[in-house]
């Protein structure tokens, strides 16, 4: 039995038997790796992608909705001068 540690001290994979090959082992720590080292704004969105659609939907039309009163606001402004 052998196992893949993270830097942390966590248990990355465990392989058996006959699975302990140079090959095996690399790609496992590569895979674990770059999980890790993906950014926090990446984690977010994917969290933000697995909740409810009808959520998603609502918060992004309110982000849209909210973007264009911003540039009727600033078009008013700038029309008014």
């Amino acid at each position: 039995m052998l196992e893949l540690r993270r830097p942390d001290g966590s248990v990355a994979v465990t392989l058996y038997g006959k699975q302990v090959i140079g090959e095996i082992i690399e790609r496992y720590a590569w895979e674990d790796s770059a999980e890790q080292k993906r950014c926090r704004v990446e984690r977010a969105c994917d969290r933000f992608l697995q909740l409810p659609a009808t959520i998603v939907l609502r918060l992004l039309y309110l982000a849209g909705a909210v973007s264009m009163a911003l540039c009727v606001a600033a078009l008013y402004c700038l029309w008014s001068l």
